[in-house]
């Protein structure tokens, strides 16, 4: 419990933030595990501590050594860049060098996948796959 002239912790600041903005619960939960990673990487050192290049070394260390995928790459990015520039009311500065995570090729991304799974069932002989998939496949009725 902070008094009056303690100030917040910065997980309690980051999630005033997120809450002023009416972000999802979920939205806050990854974004302060998010940040509290980025500090563990950074051996607990404060965010105020730090910028660009800091940034970069995270992001660059999670598709290299983790092999995470774009989403979670980004998501990370999302979550430090908002405590920059909201929390802490600071430019994160530019870190576009950046090693990005690839796209892994045939990796599954939507819609499309399910022109697969129809042409799979054409392809196993059903001549009529509307009434196939209204019979309990996929969740039909």
């Amino acid at each position: 419990m902070t008094t009056e002239t303690e100030k917040p912790k910065l997980i309690d600041r980051l999630r005033n933030e997120i809450r002023v903005r009416h972000y999802s619960i979920r939205t806050e939960h990854s974004y302060c595990q998010w940040v509290v990673r980025y500090c563990k990487f950074h051996n607990l050192r404060h965010p105020e501590e730090m910028g660009a290049p800091e940034i970069n070394k995270y992001l660059t260390h999670l598709a290299t050594d983790r092999n995470v995928a774009v989403s979670t790459q980004n998501q990370a990015c999302c979550a430090i860049v908002f405590l920059y520039k909201h929390v802490l009311g600071k430019d994160p500065g530019d870190f576009s060098d950046v090693i990005r995570a690839k796209r892994l090729k045939g990796q599954n991304t939507g819609p499309q996948r399910r022109g697969a799974v129809t042409g799979a069932i054409l392809r196993s002989g059903v001549r009529n796959p509307i009434r196939f998939l209204g019979n309990g496949y996929l969740g039909g009725a």
